[in-house]
């Protein structure tokens, strides 16, 4: 029998591409699900129950693929891991408290951040074009907020939403530089596992019962099922497709977020939050498109 031929350039960037439109609508949906399992969990036991399935499946594929998922580097890991979790349960919060869409175009300055923070984790130049990009979405982060929010009202979202934006450019700024000895899978796990190791103890503390409403279990399972299934489709359109490709790709989670917040919760689109969010967008794409160095590898 002839060997079937390896799939063409065209077919693999397409793959790719399907792959990466699939994950930003996993993730999209999975926004969707956590502002509907609101009123019948916390935000711990969404963490919690997120993280639990995230080190399940990981371990599964990892030994099925002969994998070593604890890496090396593991200190490094568990920063991924601590600023992961950080920026995963500061974005729950903000997309509870906040439309889909402005918090979506929030989180989505991590770009912005992750240039400024990156000289000195791994060694990239942020160059006169870099810093040109940085203060278009400082701009378009004003216009969102303008003008009653910088005026001494700003909300817990919009301070919830940037904390994530931080954290995620920390996080994915650290998985940058360990990324060439260690397995894709690798970075999700310790965010897993830290997840569900730093966010048992809040869920232990706070009031009322440890488990969810019985309203609640088809929400966490639905969100946990898709959170992963959004990180496994971001792993395999990294094999086809370079990173900067699959990151502007992603951006599309914040459209698709925002036509499932007008339609499911009748989230209107503001003109101010519109233009905003379209400036820090452009910045991320122009960003994340930089010819860069690669990566300092930690010794």
């Amino acid at each position: 029998m002839r060997a079937s031929a390896p799939p063409s350039p065209l077919s693999a960037a397409a793959r790719g591409m399907g792959l990466a439109f699939l994950a930003a609508a996993f993730f999209a949906s999975a926004n969707v699900v956590i502002r509907l399992a609101d009123p019948h969990m916390t935000v711990w036991h969404m963490m919690v129950g997120r993280s639990l399935f995230g080190v399940l499946v990981m371990s599964i594929l990892a030994r099925s693929m002969g994998i070593p998922l604890l890496g090396v580097h593991r200190g490094m890991l568990l920063a991924v891991g601590l600023a992961g979790v950080a920026g995963v349960t500061s974005l729950i919060g903000a997309l509870i408290l906040l439309p889909l869409f402005e918090a979506l175009v929030l989180l989505y300055l991590y770009p912005a951040f992750a240039a400024v923070i990156s000289p000195w984790l791994t060694g990239d130049r942020v160059t006169a074009r870099d810093w040109g990009f940085i203060a278009l979405a400082v701009l378009g982060t004003a216009i969102v907020l303008w003008p009653e929010r910088l005026e001494g009202r700003l909300q817990w979202g919009h301070l919830l939403a940037l904390t994530a934006a931080l954290a995620y450019a920390m996080s994915f700024t650290l998985t940058r530089r360990v990324s060439g000895a260690n397995s894709p899978l690798t970075p999700f796990f310790y965010i897993s596992a830290v997840g569900g190791i730093a966010c048992i103890g809040p869920l232990l503390w706070q009031p009322g019962s440890i488990w969810p409403a019985a309203e609640g279990w088809p929400a966490l399972a639905g969100l946990a099922v898709l959170a992963t299934l959004g990180h496994l489709a971001t792993n395999k359109a990294l094999s086809y497709l370079p990173s900067p490709r699959v990151g502007v790709i992603s951006m599309f989670e914040v459209v698709f977020s925002g036509v499932l917040g007008w339609l499911l919760f009748g989230e209107a689109f503001g003109a101010r939050p519109l233009l905003g969010g379209a400036l820090i967008l452009t910045s991320g794409i122009c960003l994340n498109t930089a010819r860069r160095r690669p990566a300092t590898v930690v010794p």
